[in-house]
């Protein structure tokens, strides 16, 4: 509750509840504490303190030192949740951290150290572990880079004990709290920086504690025992960094001034730390099941709505700078990859270049400041045909790497709904001179022109953009899932088996052999181990859950009535989550069971039944689309849905793959 309350009114707040509850009545500001409050409250909660101003917190606790008869702590019993003694160290040392402007920190100081010998003469692991996470979690508190490096460093004695040192770092070394810490930003203002000069000193060591832990990280992973426990911590934790660095551009914008310094030092100056572990985890020197991959540690890094500029061009710069570096990382392993030919990346392919096809539509957009991206991506996006048309090269199949198609096309089109129904119909275009160019001059890889065309429709209609699949093949008409269950018989005793795709299995051809070329690698966003495929010539890349990927807007753009589409997405997802919980009583009749009726007595067909489970979020789609047309649905057989869902839960138990 107090949360909801600004901080200037919690007190206030606090101080009402004391007087008027019924089941307190005592005045928090009288003084010494009354007997009630001594009897009620001799601790307040650890919660209720931290929520409250410095100074108001501090009122707080004095008053309970002088109801407890004590100096500098409260004495609390070894179960107590209410308020422990580390929790006391951690509400004093953040008072002090927000009121000095030094790095004397003597009480900080002195309780870490009490918290450090605690660890050190732990003889059972949870004692170990819980001491050594208290000094992590108080030098996290000081706000002080110097206080928290010494505490990490000493973390160390601990890299050989596989029942702390996993914990350790993955719950406390690495925990949000020190991202903010490291970033140098959202800083007290009595400790934040006033110059660029004294930004500069606290990004320095910053960077100086960042590198730190990764040496320690590193230390740990050549050890026998080591785990993968703090891994995925450990990316998620440099993105917060990165974020957060990126927010601080505009935080230190307002005090510091040119935007253009602060990138530098903020961004441009963690550059070599993130690319050195990358080095380090893709060299060989761990042991394989450590090799990072070529995703990169910021493979999760979020992109701002409308990123600046400078942190495009960050973008930009780290990834031209780990693309020279995977060249050496796989020349080193493969010095056959240094006779790979145009279009095969030796280095990374463009999807691993950035972290998202968004971070991408910006390089494509600044292409001023992001030009090594800019124009990677559309090397790929806009290669002529011919170029395009080369087979695979003759190197290990483990060291293949190939530009994805699919990310460049997705590049292009952006993020920003009004922009990409147009951005791709304007690439497709493209894409369709180029094809019949190459139709009309030649008359090799004729297959595989086809089923690119194939590829790009069916990419079209996956991307919610079926108008694009006409500019590429005219004959291509936008489709809904069919409703011929509206056209049976409503009385009928015979139940109408329906398939809500039937289009995409009716459109599935004979087969054909093609040559693997560099077209092909691109659509596939990867390289097949033989020389030549066998392809559909059928519709390629189309969902068979494509129906459940409909909405209002884009149902307006098919040859269908919208209700007859909307009727179909409702009625298709009740019958395939009825199918999940295996009783199928749905459909067995028509609906309603009245004289006009909206439904027939239906069920789905197996085969698409059994293509939907295929697909491992198929259950989740079906519920997505069924959201998306509730105020349609109609309430009788929605409730019927749920009461069988819940009757099936009944017999189930937790640990159950279906529960």
């Amino acid at each position: 509750m107090l949360q909801q309350i600004a901080l200037p009114g919690r007190l206030p707040f606090i101080r009402l509840i004391c007087q008027h509850s019924e089941y307190l009545k005592f005045d928090i500001d009288a003084f010494p504490p009354s007997e009630r409050e001594m009897k009620l409250v001799p601790v307040w909660h650890f919660q209720i303190l931290r929520a409250l101003p410095d100074l108001d917190s501090k009122r707080l606790f004095d008053r309970m030192l002088a109801i407890h008869r004590r100096k500098e702590f409260v004495p609390t019993p070894a179960d107590s949740t209410s308020l422990s003694w580390t929790q006391q160290c951690l509400l004093q040392i953040g008072q002090e951290a927000r009121t000095t402007s030094t790095d004397d920190l003597l009480f900080s100081r002195k309780v870490i150290m009490d918290m450090q010998e605690r660890a050190r003469q732990g003889k059972e692991p949870g004692k170990r572990s819980e001491w050594a996470g208290a000094a992590v979690d108080a030098a996290i508190t000081t706000s002080s880079l110097d206080v928290y490096q010494s505490v990490v460093h000493w973390t160390r004695r601990f890299l050989r004990d596989p029942l702390v040192f996993p914990d350790l770092m993955a719950d406390k070394i690495l925990a949000p709290g020190a991202a903010t810490l490291i970033a140098g930003v959202d800083i007290a203002p009595s400790r934040a920086p006033m110059s660029l000069s004294q930004l500069h000193h606290l990004v320095q060591n910053a960077n100086k504690t960042l590198n730190n832990i990764l040496e320690i990280i590193i230390l740990a992973l050549r050890e026998p025992q080591n785990s993968r426990q703090y891994m995925n911590r450990l990316r998620s934790f440099l993105c917060e960094i990165v974020e957060k660095r990126m927010s601080g551009l505009k935080q230190y914008q307002h005090q510091l001034g040119n935007e253009a310094e602060l990138a530098n030092l903020l961004l441009q100056s963690i550059t070599s730390t993130l690319l050195e572990y990358e080095h380090v985890a893709n060299s060989g020197e761990l042991p394989d099941n450590w090799v990072q991959g070529p995703e990169g540690v910021l493979a999760g890094l979020g992109c701002p709505a409308q990123p600046t500029e400078f942190e495009v061009a960050f973008t930009d710069k780290l990834a031209e700078r780990r693309d020279e570096l995977w060249q050496e990382i796989r020349l080193k392993k493969n010095p056959a990859v240094s006779h790979l030919g145009q279009g095969w990346p030796k280095g990374l392919p463009i999807q691993y270049l950035l972290p998202n096809t968004r971070w991408a539509y910006f390089a494509l957009k600044y292409k001023d400041v992001a030009p090594y991206v800019g124009r990677r991506v559309e090397s790929v996006a806009m290669a002529p045909l011919s170029d395009t048309l080369t087979s695979k090269p003759d190197v290990a199949s483990t060291e293949e790497l190939v530009d994805s198609l699919s990310f460049a096309i997705k590049s292009y089109m952006g993020g920003d709904a009004k922009e990409k129904k147009p951005n791709l119909i304007r690439l497709f275009l493209y894409y369709d001179s180029e094809l019949k160019n190459y139709e009309t001059e030649y008359q090799h890889h004729i297959g595989q022109v086809h089923f690119c065309r194939r590829w790009l429709c069916g990419l079209a209609k996956t991307l919610g953009v079926p108008e694009a699949a006409t500019v590429i093949d005219g004959t291509q008409v936008p489709t809904a899932s069919n409703s011929s269950f509206l056209d049976q018989d409503m009385g009928s005793n015979d139940a109408f088996v329906w398939d809500p795709q039937i289009e995409h299995y009716e459109k599935e051809g004979e087969s054909e052999e093609i040559i693997v070329t560099l077209l092909y690698c691109r659509m596939e966003s990867g390289i097949p181990r033989g020389n030549k495929v066998t392809v559909s010539q059928g519709n390629a890349n189309n969902n068979p859950l494509q129906i459940w990927s409909l909405d209002r807007k884009a149902l307006s753009a098919f040859e269908k009535p919208v209700l007859e589409c909307q009727e179909a997405v409702i009625i298709s997802s009740v019958l395939y989550l009825n199918t999940l919980d295996g009783q199928n009583g749905i459909g067995t009749r028509p609906f309603p069971n009245a004289a006009s009726q909206r439904y027939p007595f239906m069920s789905l067909h197996d085969r698409f039944v059994t293509a939907a489970r295929k697909v491992s979020y198929a259950g989740w789609s079906a519920k997505q689309a069924l959201k998306k047309a509730v105020k349609a649905a109609p309430a009788r057989l929605l409730q019927e849905l749920a009461t069988s869902m819940l009757n099936t839960v009944e017999n189930l138990t937790p640990a159950s793959t279906s529960y």
